[in-house]
């Protein structure tokens, strides 16, 4: 059996191929059917031949895929299910990556999502915790770093880009707390010493 990480990392990589291929078509009179699978779109990954025959029949089974036999080929296609699943991944699999030096902007996150997609809103602030962001008021939160190409790609994931503007700013009046979460604070009073 494989890791339990490299596993989920397996099944991201299934339904992704799916997702962007549209499906995976394969003669069905080959004995090498599941080698081929493996060969043609995970063969860049150190993977065995059976844990992907394994995931695939887990994933059909989940109703996350579906796999049709017709004259003499089987397609294998993602279900609504299964690209409901592949969004929560791409979700939970999203990071932001931070530069080394600080360009001086602040990058401000306005939301106000309606009521009726609270589960959505708690998906999205817990997204922002995760990624670092300050809360500078209630639906009003803040990050140094530049982000907005993550913040669009997850706003439109969770289906609420209209319930959320984004803000570039290089004047916010910025105190220590602030400086100090995102470990800005060494920085200024360095430059205010020059």
């Amino acid at each position: 059996m494989i890791k339990i990480k490299i596993r989920k990392r397996l099944i991201f990589n299934i339904l992704e191929t799916l997702a962007l291929t549209g499906a995976i078509i394969v003669a069905s009179q080959s004995p090498y059917f599941w080698r081929s699978i493996t060969k043609a779109y995970f063969r860049h990954r150190r993977y065995y031949n059976k844990e992907v025959l394994r995931l695939f029949r887990s994933l059909k089974y989940r109703g996350y895929i579906r796999v049709l036999k017709k004259e003499g080929l089987i397609k294998i296609e993602l279900t609504e299910r299964g690209e409901r699943r592949l969004k929560d991944l791409q979700v939970w699999n999203l990071k932001i990556k931070k530069t080394k030096k600080w360009d001086k902007k602040w990058r401000i996150i306005i939301f106000d999502v309606p009521k009726e997609k609270n589960k959505t809103r708690d998906i999205f602030r817990l997204k922002l915790r995760e990624f670092g962001f300050y809360q500078f008021q209630k639906s009003v939160w803040i990050y140094p770093h530049e982000c907005q190409k993550e913040i669009v790609f997850l706003r439109e994931l969770l289906n609420i880009s209209s319930c959320i503007k984004i803000i570039t700013s290089s004047d916010l009046e910025a105190d220590e707390k602030i400086l100090k979460h995102f470990r800005l604070i060494n920085n200024k009073k360095r430059e205010s010493n020059e």
